[in-house]
């Protein structure tokens, strides 16, 4: 029986091969102490009893990869600061060698450069606000040792926070991309690697945050279906 039940919650766990590993560790060492410690002294009845007081695999596989959500979240509206701020830099160091190199600030002011540059501007800000937000809801709100209905919306509300951020931000590094491209123009030389270098920077952050938030997505997806009646 302990083993059947274990099989049953590692493949409720599946889409997280080290989550699953980790639970079903616990959760044998725990049935095992259960059992040693039960007055018929081992047995199908006693690990049926054992089973029963523990609860049902597939709730338990819902609480454990809630909680693992809940605290992969928090990771997530850290990473989120650390890419806006790694962009910010990254974006102050290329106009910082414009400067050095004498180069035009301005991008060579043109009606479309202009807009493109508003674009830049005014989404990097609204991602900034809006990311702040985020992390302070998700670092604001501890990590229940019970996961109900109301802490699950909340999980929801912290995804939809992290797109209405992300999104914002993936426009401003691709206005950046733009600005770039024609401050470069046609022709590169060594004087170019600097630019590139730094819109390197700005994709790479920006890529593996996308990335991460659609493994939280699934994983909370999943971990929310677990629940469902």
């Amino acid at each position: 029986m302990i083993s059947g039940y274990l099989e049953t919650l590692s493949a409720a766990l599946n889409f997280d091969r080290a989550l699953a590993e980790r639970v079903r560790q616990e959760v044998e060492d725990h049935l095992q102490q259960a059992i040693a410690a039960d007055p018929s002294n081992g047995g199908i009845a006693a690990e049926h009893r054992a089973i029963a007081e523990f609860g049902d695999a597939q709730a338990v596989a819902a609480q454990f990869a809630t909680l693992s959500v809940a605290e992969q979240m928090r990771k997530l509206g850290i990473a989120l600061i650390l890419v806006i701020a790694g962009v910010f830099v990254a974006m102050k160091g290329r106009i910082a060698w414009y400067a050095v190199t004498g180069g035009d600030l301005g991008h060579d002011m043109t009606p479309v450069t202009r807009i493109v540059g508003s674009i830049d501007r005014y989404s990097f800000w609204l991602a900034v606000i809006i990311g702040t937000g985020s992390f302070a809801y998700v670092v604001g709100r501890p990590v229940p040792t019970l996961v109900d209905a109301r802490y699950r919306k909340q999980l929801r509300c912290v995804l939809v926070l992290c797109l209405a951020a992300i999104a914002p931000l993936v426009l401003s590094v691709i206005s950046d991309g733009v600005l770039t491209a024609i401050r470069m123009g046609a022709e590169l030389c060594a004087w170019s690697l600097v630019p590139i270098g730094t819109m390197a920077i700005e994709i790479g952050c920006v890529g593996i945050l996308v990335f991460h938030f659609w493994i939280m997505r699934s994983r909370t997806v999943f971990a929310v279906s677990l629940l469902a009646p």
